[in-house]
C-alpha cells in the first residue's frame, strides 16, 4: 500500500476566481504564495521517497515556497499532471459556458470519454494520461508518494483510485492550495483518506 499525497496550487489572481483555467500557465497571486508556505508547515514533517509535480509555472511556485531545498531537486516533473486545456473555455465561468455552450456542457457533465473541449484537449487523452501517471505510482518504491499539480488532476485520480466513473468528478470540491490524500493498493483501486484540506485556514485559525 501506498500514501499518495495530493496538493493543488495556491491561489491566483482574483480576477481567476471561478474561470477556468487550464492550460492558461499564470502565476500564484500574493495570496497563493501564503497558501504555499501553510502547505510548507503543513507537510514538513512527512517523509516522502518521490515527489512528482507539474511543469506548470503555478504549481512550480508552490512547490518551491514550500519545499525545502533539499527535497526540490529531488522533484521529478511530469507533462502527464499538466491541467486540461479547456480551449475557448479558458478564463470564462460556468454559467457562462452552460449559456454559450449547452450541448457541449451536457457531454462534459456526463463524462464522455470522446468529449472534446472546444478548440481544446479531449477528455479521453486526459484520462489515459492519468491512468498511465497511477501506473507510474504503483510502481515506484517507497510507501509515501507526493503530488504537486491541479484540481482537475486530482478529481480525476481519486474517481480512478476509487473505481468511481470520471462524470463522478464533480461530485468533489478541491480548492486551490489545498491538500487530499490516497491510500493506494497494488491493485491499483484504494481509499480516500483526506479531502480538500485548507492548511492556510487551519493556522489562520490557530
Amino acid at each position: 500500500m501506498k500514501q499518495i499525497i495530493l496538493i493543488r496550487h495556491g491561489s491566483l489572481a482574483c480576477k481567476y476566481n471561478g474561470c477556468y483555467i487550464g492550460s492558461l500557465d499564470v502565476p500564484l497571486s500574493a495570496k497563493g504564495l501564503e497558501d504555499a508556505a501553510a502547505i510548507g508547515k503543513y507537510i514538513a514533517d512527512i517523509h516522502c521517497e518521490h515527489i512528482f509535480a507539474s511543469p506548470m509555472l503555478r504549481v512550480k511556485q508552490t512547490l518551491e515556497t514550500a519545499l525545502p531545498p533539499g527535497k526540490i531537486k529531488k522533484v521529478e516533473y511530469d507533462e502527464r499532471l499538466r491541467e486540461i486545456n479547456f480551449g475557448d473555455w479558458e478564463e470564462k465561468k460556468f454559467p457562462e459556458i452552460s449559456k454559450q455552450y449547452p450541448d457541449e456542457v451536457k457531454g462534459w457533465t456526463g463524462g464522455a470519454a470522446e468529449f472534446r473541449f472546444p478548440h481544446g484537449a479531449r477528455l479521453e487523452d486526459f484520462y489515459h494520461g492519468i491512468e498511465e501517471f497511477k501506473k507510474t505510482l504503483l510502481n515506484s518504491s517507497g510507501s509515501t508518494l507526493m503530488v504537486f499539480t491541479h484540481g482537475g488532476v486530482i478529481l480525476a485520480l481519486i474517481c480512478s483510485v476509487l473505481g468511481l466513473g470520471k462524470e463522478k468528478m464533480l461530485g468533489f470540491k478541491v480548492n486551490r492550495g489545498s491538500i487530499s490524500s490516497l491510500e493506494l493498493f497494488e491493485n491499483g483501486y484504494g481509499t480516500l483518506t483526506a479531502l480538500n484540506i485548507k492548511p492556510g485556514d487551519i493556522f489562520w485559525t490557530g
